[in-house]
């Protein structure tokens, strides 16, 4: 089955109205920076006016104006603050909200004449510069809004059919009875039918190794790594250089009020720190693109492109073009975190299985057990070959029973053989025949000297 429909912008408009959350975060701090603004204006109007009612009893009573006057000038000036932040937020909405609205549409990407076939499989919606395929399995749900057939896809739009552009009135009945008992919202861990329940391909980086450091550590302190959590705070940056501004800013009114040596010290001291914190922690403060070490290959080669898969006979590595295989005995366990699961070779050395790369819970379960079945049985076999070599040890007068070796069978004896009948005696061969001699054959020369010769012997 297939379908061919045109989208225009007005189309995207009312997918993004029909679709976008009514009370998202977004909609939620813009409400709270309203009612902060709203509620800060409020209070600059009230000091304002109170201000100015205290001058005005001031100038009738004739009692000093100048504590009145500055409290006037500094609500003025804050409600003047306000009013300037308002100002500035609504044009930065004004103007996001007019950017996603321009930018939301490019010809024969998202607006333009779209084929959508809808084959056993998959879905497939084709356009001029792009073609996307889904699996019926991968979608979340298939929805009717006011204007739209909408398909969802890991709590996203990934298409999306303006009925204004569909003659069937029943076709979404259609759909649903149709595709829709395949629609599941996820794939299966099956291979051919989504992934391998025993690999996984993901992106490594240094921070999957986070979870075991943090359980390494915790098992050589013992109950003192109470103190190294509390040391490791993330937090602890920003609120130390607050802190050490703070001080700084003290100690600087201090010195200059009462031109206190001490006081300057500290704020010089406090000032230091500030910085060093500052620039200690500079991707924190800056941004990740502004870390304090960086190597030789930085931003580059800062992560590392990693399957693993589980086999039979053990684990299979591979770390972009180099291969790594352990057999299941040099694996000690497996351990589950949070967020990562690890295979430890050693308690310095394991491989990391971050729980991002599964499907689902399911799939993770799959690659566990399997995991953990193959482990504990090479521990057995281990433990039993162990077992038998310490009993052999111990054990040195008794001799271990050496396997029955077949005793050969004495062959039947054999019948005695026939004498062979003796040679014949063969007719004497006759002896050969002398050839004829051959008469040489005479020509006109040797004519000429015969006759030359009885000529000479006549003299």
């Amino acid at each position: 089955m297939a379908i061919r429909v045109d989208i225009d912008e007005q189309d995207l408009h009312r997918l993004h109205r029909e679709t976008s959350k009514r009370l998202s975060r977004q909609t939620i701090t813009l409400a709270a920076a309203c009612a902060i603004l709203l509620l800060a204006a409020t209070a600059a109007s009230a000091a304002t006016w109170r201000s100015f009612q205290m001058l005005a009893d001031a100038r009738l009573g004739g009692a000093a104006i100048a504590g009145p006057a500055a409290a006037l000038a500094v609500s003025t000036l804050f409600g003047a603050a306000v009013v300037f932040v308002g100002i500035l937020l609504f044009k930065a909405r004004r103007r996001l909200h007019k950017a996603d609205r321009q930018e939301r549409s490019k010809n024969g990407l998202t607006t333009g004449r779209f084929e959508f076939f809808f084959t056993d499989a998959a879905l497939i919606a084709r356009s001029p510069q792009a073609t996307r395929k889904a699996p019926w399995a991968g979608l979340d749900r298939i929805a009717e809004t006011k204007s739209n057939i909408v398909f969802w896809r890991r709590g996203e739009v990934f298409a999306f059919l303006p009925k204004n552009g569909i003659a069937d009135p029943a076709f979404y009945e259609r759909l649903v009875r149709i595709h829709g008992p395949a629609i599941s919202g996820k794939l299966t861990c099956r291979d051919g039918a989504g992934a391998n329940p025993h690999k996984i391909t993901f992106e490594c980086t240094s921070r999957d190794f986070d979870e075991y450091r943090r359980l390494y550590f915790d098992r050589l302190d013992g109950r003192l790594a109470i103190f190294r959590q509390v040391f490791h705070w993330p937090a602890w940056p920003p609120v130390l250089l607050f802190f050490s501004l703070a001080v700084a800013g003290l100690a600087a009114y201090a010195y200059l009020a009462e031109l206190s040596a001490a006081a300057g010290l500290v704020g010089a001291a406090a000032t230091v720190a500030a910085a060093l914190i500052f620039f200690l922690n500079a991707a924190l403060f800056r941004g990740p693109a502004h870390a304090t070490q960086k190597s030789a290959r930085w931003p580059y080669a800062q992560s590392e492109l990693i399957s693993l898969a589980l086999f039979k006979g053990g684990v299979a590595v591979t770390r972009g073009d180099s291969e790594e295989i352990y057999p299941w005995t040099a694996f000690e366990r497996f351990i589950n975190s949070p967020l990562t699961a690890y295979l430890a070779l050693s308690p310095q050395i394991v491989l990391p299985a971050p729980k991002r790369a599964f499907l689902d819970k399911v799939h993770f379960q799959a690659f566990a057990n399997y995991a953990r079945a193959h482990i504990d049985a090479a521990r057995k076999r281990a433990s039993a070959s162990s077992r038998a070599s310490l009993t052999r040890r111990l054990t040195p007068g008794v001799k271990r029973a050496k396997p029955k070796q077949p005793v050969a069978k004495a062959l039947p004896a054999r019948l005695p053989a026939k004498a062979l009948p003796g040679p014949k005696a063969l007719p004497p061969v006759p002896a050969p025949k002398a050839p004829p001699v051959k008469k040489p054959k005479s020509n006109a020369v040797d004519a000429v000297r015969s006759a030359a010769k009885a000529r000479a012997a006549a003299l």
